[in-house]
């Protein structure tokens, strides 16, 4: 009867049971992995120093005088204004400054059995250097107090940079070795270094102590762990540093934040005096001209008598006066406007742009555009002054600076086309009153005249006075924009110390998942079947017992017939039964999907077991792709050479075999002759059970001919050995599906497999 369940099964189930099992074995794994792992965040805890973040805060605020580029052409919110003050407090340039605000010139270290720890607040020792005298940079330089109460002074570095402190880059490059002692107070002078120590507290520790004279770029590492959080609900600017001292987080975020506001007010107070600058420049030239008026109408008043004006020609004059001071002011505008686009075509001078508000020239919209001009090129100098030269955001803000100084130059060519037509319009105004006073005396006219354009000039005088006055006024005043919500100080200083039992947890768990990894990762890659629930995920074929792993000396399991590996056969020679009819003739086929899956072991101890149970059996080896036996054989029977009985070769009393015999030029050929048939029904009538051992069903096609001699086929699955594709590739030949009685046994179980114990435990 054809067997109908040996189709592949696709379904993949996570069994955790089958995992437990499979990761049981590698125990001692585990247990040495944790131990490590303890070991080491033992190790970690014990050498790692604490840490302290100190918090502040800023409320940033717009700048009033300006509107930021992207908030015209783009529609961003201000939250670009917070980015951009982060940015400039994490610049170089304000951290740079920032350390001029505190004293970190010298660092201080002592060193325990375990960890060095960082004396900022109270060191043992401090150290005074002579500013003008190169100093070893960056190295450590060894100190102790001797018994007589001196101070051992002691340098090794094969390599050290030296130079002033203050400066950015260093002198030269050389060896040091110094071990002297020095009295405190007393200066240590060479050519290399000029300093002095000072013993800082009564009694020192059984510490080691050493000292390092910091570069500026080492100073300036002090902020790598600085960090800016903004608020998305408001403008409020949180940062952060992180050191391995309190009082040194807080010092240097306050010293941060302080050259930051210095800063923006010195760029402040740098605006306002551009402005007072031109306005200065302006009044040089406006007193010049108020001056020659001035003297033209002295001595025209001089040379004349005052004439008194009659009612109709003053109210002439006021008019004419009304479009005199007009045409100043389109003149003072229409002067701003050329000078303007004079730096915007040349491209030089750009930072002295004057907002056209400091010369009370009203144009809301070149007014905005020329505050955004100043600012993005503010922004620019900062981030040029403080990045590498290939910043992108460079070439967005060259891209910012190009579009509006398009909008800005069309602005101006527009204002200046309207000036025009109001400058002619005026003119022409002024024309035709003049034509009306050409009727007056001419005296009167002169006069008035005179005095109008003293009058004019006066008022423009007056007017850049009044505002110069302001400009400085602002000046002196100038604040920084930004408010400090809260600097950082103890309350806002916390402590980041190791969670001892967090870390030991961590490490527990890190010495389970790394075995655990190791064992699933070689899982992955072995694409050999493992165990039977592998196995059942490609086949739903029944399976007729298992075959626990059996010495190489041990091949004959039946020699010791209470041992664990015949009670293996014995199960599954009372699983045969199920298989056959009563009083039927047992031909059991033993074949396999690849070679050295233990086809030959299996099936002689299997007929062993037969002939054990006192039923007469024959094993017959029917792998003749590998004879190799000179003596007569099965190859010679097929081929007419010798008789049934000469090949028959006794073993026990019930047990015989036949042996393959030479190596025959077409054995595939001599499998499928009629000479086959006769065997297996000779071999019928003489013996109640057949044991037939076939070579691999891949790539060899004898197993599936021989097949339809026999009523019982077992593929033999070998553990850790099998392959999945070569298993997967067997159960789809057409000779397997096919088989009448199709079963599969499982071979090679280790002796830590569940399938053991069951043996074991009725030894």
């Amino acid at each position: 009867m054809q067997h109908e369940n040996n189709g592949l099964v696709s379904e993949e189930v996570i069994n955790i049971r089958q995992i437990i099992r499979k990761i049981i074995p590698y125990w001692p794994w585990f247990v040495a992995s944790v131990a490590v792992s303890l070991i080491a965040a033992f190790l970690w805890i014990q050498t790692c120093s604490p840490s302290y973040v100190a918090h502040a805060t800023l409320l940033v605020k717009s700048d009033e005088r300006a509107v930021n580029l992207s908030n015209v052409f783009m529609n961003q919110s201000s939250k670009t204004n917070i980015a951009n003050e982060a940015g400039i407090i994490q610049s170089v340039r304000t951290k740079q400054f920032a350390l001029k605000l505190v004293n970190t010139g010298v660092s201080y270290f002592a060193r325990d059995r375990y960890k060095t720890i960082e004396q900022y607040s109270n060191p043992a020792f401090s150290i005074t250097l002579d500013s003008g005298h190169v100093q070893p940079l960056n190295i450590p330089i060894e100190i102790e107090k001797t018994e007589n109460q001196k101070l051992h002074i002691q340098i090794d570095q094969e390599k050290a940079s030296f130079g002033k402190p203050a400066q950015l880059s260093t002198d030269y490059t050389k060896p040091i070795q110094l071990d002297t002692v020095i009295n405190a107070g007393e200066w240590l002078t060479t050519a290399d270094f000029s300093f002095r120590v000072h013993t800082g507290r009564s009694s020192v520790g059984e510490l080691e102590y050493y000292f390092m004279i910091n570069s500026v770029a080492r100073q300036i590492g002090f902020f790598a762990n600085l960090k800016t959080n903004s608020d998305k609900e408001s403008a409020l600017l949180t940062l952060s540093l992180e050191t391995t001292d309190p009082k040194k987080s807080a010092d240097l975020l306050n010293a941060l934040i302080r050259a930051y506001q210095r800063l923006e007010t010195s760029k402040k107070i740098e605006e306002r005096g551009q402005t007072i600058d031109f306005i200065d420049q302006l009044l040089v030239e406006v007193s010049d001209t108020l001056e020659l008026y001035e003297e033209e109408l002295t001595q025209f008043q001089i040379d004349n008598l005052t004439i008194g004006i009659a009612p109709k020609s003053s109210l002439l004059y006021n008019k004419y006066s009304d479009l005199q001071n007009n045409l100043s002011r389109i003149s003072l505008q229409q002067r701003y406007y050329k000078h303007v686009a004079k730096l915007l075509q040349t491209e030089e001078n750009i930072a002295d742009l004057i907002s056209p508000g400091a010369l009370g020239i009203s144009e809301p919209v070149v007014n905005d555009l020329v505050a955004q001009m100043i600012d993005l090129y503010a922004q620019k100098s900062e981030i040029s002054y403080n990045t590498r030269k290939d910043n992108p955001y460079t070439s967005v803000l060259d891209e910012k600076i190009s579009q509006l100084k398009n909008t800005l130059i069309t602005n101006i060519n527009n204002n200046l086309d309207a000036l025009a037509l109001s400058r002619n319009e005026y003119e022409e105004q002024l024309a035709q009153i003049e034509q009306e006073l050409s009727v007056l005396p001419l005296t009167n006219k002169h006069l008035n005249n005179y005095e109008r354009r003293f009058n004019v000039i006066d008022d423009l005088y007056t007017f850049l006075l009044k505002r110069r006055s302001e400009a400085r006024i602002e000046r002196a005043g100038t604040r920084p924009v930004n408010d400090v919500v809260h600097l950082a100080g103890p309350l806002t200083t916390t402590s980041k110390q190791t969670n001892s039992i967090q870390i030991f947890i961590i490490a527990v768990l890190l010495g389970l998942i790394l075995p655990f990894a190791f064992i699933q990762l070689k899982t992955f890659l072995n694409n050999t079947i493992e165990d039977e629930d592998q196995m059942r995920r490609f086949t739903t074929m029944p399976l007729l017992g298992h075959i626990i792993r059996v010495k190489k000396n041990n091949k004959e399991v039946f020699d010791n017939p209470n041992s664990p590996e015949s009670e293996c056969f014995r199960t599954i020679r009372a699983n045969t039964s199920f298989f056959f009819p009563p009083n039927q003739s047992k031909r059991i086929l033993i074949t396999s999907s690849q070679k050295g899956d233990g086809k030959s072991f299996v099936a002689y101890n299997l007929a062993s077991s037969f002939a054990f149970n006192g039923q007469k059996t024959i094993y017959v080896d029917f792998d003749l792709r590998k004879s190799n036996n000179p003596s007569a054989g099965l190859s010679n029977f097929l081929i007419g050479q010798v008789a049934l009985d000469q090949i028959i070769m006794p073993v026990t009393d019930n047990f015989d075999r036949i042996t393959s015999g030479p190596l025959p030029p077409n054995p595939g050929e001599l499998v499928g002759k009629v000479k086959t048939r006769e065997l297996f029904r000779d071999l019928e009538q003489r013996y109640d059970v057949i044991i037939v051992d076939t070579p691999p069903l891949i790539p060899i096609f004898d197993a599936a001919l021989l097949a339809e001699f026999t009523n019982l086929q077992i593929i033999l699955v070998r553990l850790n050995h099998t392959s999945v594709d070569v298993f997967k590739q067997t159960l789809e030949k057409t000779a397997v599906v096919n088989m009448s009685n199709a079963t599969l046994l499982v071979n090679d179980i280790q002796k830590t497999n569940q399938y053991y114990y069951s043996y074991n435990g009725y030894r």
